[in-house]
């Protein structure tokens, strides 16, 4: 029964995380669900993003469609407002120009112009029209993009349900293997079992490619067979933490989990945990030097504003 309940759990999960990309990001796309609720029913961002997560909730049961939808919706009736008759520039409310497409040097000319820019910000607008027809002339990087949106829901599967499923169902195998072993059983595999993980994994493959974006083709290959690496290590891992014992040529003891592995095993193991280690230690000394850094950039907006003021005469 603990498999079951393990696997129960994932598919509640997972359901719910269809059902928030569905609400938070298919739905405010397609009928701006949360400026709705701000403009006409005047609600709160608090009651807002409530309302987004009660939503979700109630469309929970029916969240394994959700990525079947989004990405049909977004195959054959693609979102005509999306990138088709966007303004050139907008202006954000610090009153920086933030450019929607790339430019010619024309035209990127006569903007600078029109709006009176001069010094860095003129620099900075070049710099920015630059890299976004660096990106645009780049047709893989055009590709993955535009099937992020297609296959984001189907990314948010393999990460929350097919490779949580596909461990629980690896480690029943390797469990329900050991409980039999000392019977009769003929030496039987469950080879439906296996199809289904060897199945899962290449499935969990097949979506590096959205996830693996970069302006640089050798990069994007790396990083696909980095995830696939990562994958196939992740199994195999795994798989060694309940089939590894003393009696293992080599093994290695791991002390936090009371196991011994084979000696591969145990470098990545390690080496994971270290990597884990490393990167809490550093976000936050980067969380504290950014409040420092806060701080200190405010107290020295304060003193300046201090000394401009002009004094108060006594009477």
């Amino acid at each position: 029964m603990t498999f079951f309940w393990l696997s129960s759990g994932v598919l509640f999960i997972s359901s719910l995380v269809f059902s928030i990309l569905f609400v938070g990001i298919f739905l405010q796309d397609r009928c701006n669900l949360f400026s709705n609720l701000k403009d006409e029913r005047k609600l709160s961002k608090t009651a807002n993003l409530l309302t987004h997560f009660v939503i979700a909730v109630v469309l929970t049961p029916f969240g394994q469609t959700f990525p079947v939808i989004i990405w049909a919706a977004e195959t054959f009736y693609p979102h005509q407002d999306r990138g088709g008759g966007a303004a050139t520039v907008t202006t954000l409310a610090d009153g920086r120009l933030e450019l929607k497409k790339p430019l010619s040097d024309v035209e990127i000319e006569t903007m600078i112009e029109r709006h009176g820019l001069v010094g860095d910000a003129a620099t900075e607008l070049r710099d920015r029209n630059l890299k976004l027809r660096w990106e645009q002339g780049d047709q893989l990087r055009e590709y993955l993009k535009a099937q992020m949106m297609k296959h984001a829901p189907f990314v948010g599967e393999a990460i929350t349900e097919s490779v949580p499923q596909s461990l629980i169902q690896l480690v029943a195998l390797i469990v329900i293997g050991q409980m039999t072993a000392s019977e009769d059983t003929g030496g039987s595999v469950d080879w439906l079992s296996v199809l289904s993980i060897i199945l899962s994994i290449i499935s969990i493959i097949s979506k590096s490619y959205i996830v693996s974006i970069s302006m640089v083709r050798s990069i994007f290959t790396f990083k696909m067979l980095a995830i696939t690496y990562d994958t196939i290590a992740l199994f195999y891992i795994f798989s060694s933490l309940f089939l590894g014992d003393a009696s293992t040529p080599g093994a290695i003891e791991v002390p936090f989990l009371d196991r011994s592995l084979d000696p591969l095993s145990a470098i990545w193991l390690f080496s994971m945990a270290s990597i884990t280690v490393w990167l809490y230690v550093v976000s936050r000394l980067f969380t504290q030097i950014i409040l420092i850094y806060t701080n200190l950039k405010l107290s020295i907006f304060m003193r300046g504003r201090e000394e401009t003021m002009p004094c108060k005469q006594t009477i």
